[in-house]
């Protein structure tokens, strides 16, 4: 990966005098703050005091660094939808989502795709390294120390993914027993890459049974499962319409819960039979308060559909491209 020099601009902490600095933001007339009508001004006025004060006692510094290029599935059109997000959030006005939804459907397949592609360009040395640490776990539980936070999640997943229900089973033991919230997510993660399907199978059923897995957790392992193994969106599709009465009765009225297991699961659909199965689905079965999710879904799928119409030949061969050049076996 290439690496070049930028340079950023930083305060240095280590050599502040915190006694100085309190002295003169305590000198500070804050009152002049809200001489100002409008609550954005006010805010302004009262960062440039602060501003101030901190560039006298503690000014900014210049440094240049190394960093890394942005990974492949970070483009422009990926940019450009964080922005829109970043407008529609401030604005929370329906119009500025509409215009961000479009964007969203079009770069998430994309991103899934490429994330798919480029983390199992790690070579087969590697992924036999994941194996052994996770079944190196059951011989010490220091050695999930050894791996950095940022990349187990990824170790867990292609541990599991290269191993079978033993290992399994004792990564889903780690996580009934670890209270680390992040860590619990991360082995979630993990055990979602199961290659045997009755093992998701069976990783779903648990999703819905309270003694396995909380119901806060339930839309997460149903999203993992469904976006991040290529055995299991069907799976969880089939899996979620067969015990929809139960789920439903499970959350009740909590919207938020069902809309999230609706719109995760049905994300990554992409065709006309998954879209007319969606249709069919919702026209027997009422979301309750989830209905709006259920339309959402509709039209996530509908511009799925059509983002491949247009830019799936050009993905497959960018995808065919990179890997060609990155030596990466196409299977």
């Amino acid at each position: 990966m290439e690496i070049n020099n930028i340079e950023i601009k930083y305060r240095d902490m280590k050599n502040r005098n915190t006694n100085e600095l309190l002295a003169s933001l305590n000198c500070i007339s804050w009152d002049t703050c809200f001489t100002h009508d409008n609550i954005n001004n006010i805010l302004n006025a009262f960062r440039d005091k602060v501003n101030t004060v901190l560039d006298e006692h503690i000014p900014f510094k210049a440094k240049r660094v190394k960093r890394q290029h942005q990974p492949p599935w970070i483009t422009t059109a990926v940019k450009e939808r964080d922005k829109l997000l970043k407008i529609a959030r401030k604005s929370n006005l329906q119009a500025d989502w509409n215009q961000f939804e479009h964007p969203k459907c079009k770069t998430s397949n994309l991103i899934k795709k490429a994330k798919r592609n480029y983390f199992p360009g790690i070579s087969r040395k590697e992924q036999r390294k994941s194996k052994r640490h996770l079944e190196g776990s059951k011989d010490s539980q220091r050695n999930a120390k050894t791996v950095p936070a940022n990349f187990r999640s990824l170790v867990y997943f292609y541990g599991i993914k290269n191993s079978g229900v033993e290992e399994w089973d004792f990564a889903f033991e780690q996580f009934q027993n670890t209270t680390v919230a992040s860590e619990r997510r991360k082995i979630l993660y993990g055990l979602a890459g199961a290659s045997e399907p009755w093992i998701l199978s069976r990783y779903l059923q648990y999703s819905i049974t309270p003694d396995k897995i909380k119901s806060q957790d339930t839309s997460r392992v149903l999203s993992y499962v469904a976006n991040y193994n290529p055995n299991g969106r069907q799976l969880t599709w089939q899996f979620l319409k067969l015990n929809w009465n139960l789920i439903k009765e499970k959350f009740g009225g909590g919207f938020f819960a069902i809309r999230n297991i609706i719109l995760s699961v049905t994300s990554g659909f992409s065709t006309e039979f998954e879209l007319e199965d969606l249709k069919e689905f919702n026209r027997k079965h009422s979301a309750g308060s989830g209905t709006r999710a259920q339309q959402q879904a509709e039209e996530g799928v509908m511009a799925n559909i059509q983002w491949r119409k247009e830019n799936e030949q050009d993905v497959s061969n960018w995808l065919k491209y990179f890997l060609e050049k990155n030596n990466i076996p196409l299977n």
